[in-house]
C-alpha cells in the first residue's frame, strides 16, 4: 500500500479499523485483495466474498451477483483496490457490501463521488463491458 500512499492520502478512504463508525453509510476504502471465496446463490447466480487488507486491519466485503457480474474481471489476488460500498453490521460483524471497485494502480480519472463531490477515481472500471462470470462449481 506504500506505493499508493499519495493517491490514498488524496482520496482519504475510511480505514478498516474505523468501519464500525460508518455502519449504514456509503464509504470509500482501499485494500489489498487477500482472499476470495466464490459462491452461488440459491438461484445459481455467482457472487463472491473477499477479504482485503489496508494498513490498519483486514476487512471482509461482499460482491453480490449484480456487482460480481460487472466486476469479476478486475479481481486478482495480491492487487490493491479502491472499493466503494455500504458498511453494514450483521451479528456484530461489520462488512462492506461492494457497489463498485477499481484497481488502485489504474490510470486516475475523475468520476462523481457518493455525495456529488468530485474526487480522483481510477480507469479500469466495473462498468467495463460485462462478460459472463467465470464458471465454477461447488464441491458436492
Amino acid at each position: 500500500m506504500t506505493l499508493y500512499r499519495h493517491s490514498i492520502e488524496r482520496l482519504r478512504p475510511v480505514p478498516a479499523t474505523h468501519m464500525h463508525r460508518h455502519v449504514g453509510q456509503r464509504i470509500t476504502m482501499v485494500g489489498w485483495l487477500v482472499t476470495e471465496k466464490p459462491v452461488e446463490t440459491r438461484r445459481g447466480q455467482a457472487m463472491e466474498f473477499v477479504t482485503l487488507e489496508d494498513t490498519t486491519a483486514l476487512y471482509d466485503a461482499t460482491l453480490f451477483p449484480n456487482v460480481y457480474r460487472r466486476c469479476h474481471q478486475l479481481l486478482a489476488p495480491n492487487r490493491a483496490y479502491l472499493v466503494r460500498g455500504l458498511a453494514e453490521e450483521v451479528f456484530g460483524v461489520v462488512t462492506l457490501t461492494v457497489a463498485d471497485l477499481q484497481p488502485l494502480d489504474a490510470e486516475p480519472v475523475h468520476e462523481p463521488a457518493w455525495n456529488d463531490a468530485r474526487e480522483a477515481w481510477y480507469g479500469e472500471s466495473c462498468d467495463a463491458p460485462s462478460q459472463q462470470p467465470p464458471p465454477f462449481s461447488l464441491p458436492h
